[in-house]
């Protein structure tokens, strides 16, 4: 992959002189998206990671958008269905337990993927087999952890086509 001069654009700096807007490419469709200034440039990459890994899932998926019915949190990523329920809710990064927890509690009929960048996944994945454990009512939606590691960054052409596939991460689904 050739990703010298897409990376030269964003990461040969610092965190703070980063550009705010951040074009990418999906199947040839640009997304736009903008980094906040206290915002990790990992956290917009596990954005748009997730967008391309399960557009082919959900066509309709968006990125940093609230979800009408929900008071308290705002998904990284969501798709909803025609008649407005979350069909995907994506969390990138930092999440509280509490919130793991509440999601996978609340929405049991939608399919919830929370990644993290390079981390030991053993802790994670025990914080999501605990809310299980907890459920009163089954689940019919799964749910996936991935761990997008700095190799990663590879899968961005230099005209911001992003590439990856579940194939080339770590990933775990619960059913």
């Amino acid at each position: 992959m050739k990703t010298e001069c897409f990376f030269q654009r964003f990461f040969g700096m610092d965190e703070k002189s980063l550009r705010r807007k951040w074009s990418f490419r999906i199947n040839g469709q640009k997304q736009v998206l903008i980094k906040r200034a206290e915002e990790k440039s990992t956290h917009v990459l596990m954005k748009i990671f997730l967008a391309k890994l399960y557009h082919p899932f959900y066509k309709d998926i968006k990125i940093e958008v609230k979800y009408s019915k929900e008071k308290r949190y705002k998904p990284d990523l969501l798709a909803l269905s025609p008649t407005g329920e979350a069909l995907f809710w994506g969390e990138c990064g930092e999440v509280g337990e509490d919130k793991i927890i509440s999601l996978i509690q609340k929405y049991r009929d939608t399919h919830l993927c929370f990644s993290k960048w390079a981390i030991k996944p053993n802790h994670f994945e025990g914080i999501i087999d605990k809310a299980l454990a907890q459920l009163k009512k089954k689940r019919s939606a799964p749910i996936d952890f991935i761990n997008f590691q700095e190799e990663h960054k590879a899968y961005i052409e230099d005209d911001g086509e992003v590439g990856i596939e579940k194939a080339e991460l770590y990933r775990k689904r619960w059913h």
